[in-house]
């Protein structure tokens, strides 16, 4: 039934917090290491990085908990969500040119 799509839905979800989770480790030490010029604009763009990411992680136990009526639009919500958080750190791996 739903219980199943909904939690292989929450673990795609994970799935991409985590790849996410070690992008941002990966960025933050480029960081540590930029230029006193470069750090506050890749800083800014981290904290930001980290905001979709902790908007992402908050939403995840209600897409755990979601019921038949309310599990399919919370996942496309999340799904969504974490789509930005990706294009947002491969946009700044890109431009920071981090591997």
């Amino acid at each position: 039934g739903f219980a199943a799509l909904r939690d292989s839905a929450a673990s795609a979800v994970e799935k991409t917090l985590d790849e996410a989770k070690s992008k941002i480790g990966v960025l933050k030490e480029k960081a540590a290491s930029a230029s006193a010029e470069a750090k506050p604009a890749m800083e800014s763009a981290i904290k930001g990085i980290e905001d979709q990411f902790a908007k992402v992680q908050a939403k995840l136990p209600e897409l755990k908990a979601a019921t038949s009526e309310t599990w399919k639009s919370i996942s496309e919500n999340l799904t969504k969500e974490g789509g930005t958080l990706m294009e947002m750190i491969m946009g700044a791996m890109e431009k920071y040119g981090v591997k």
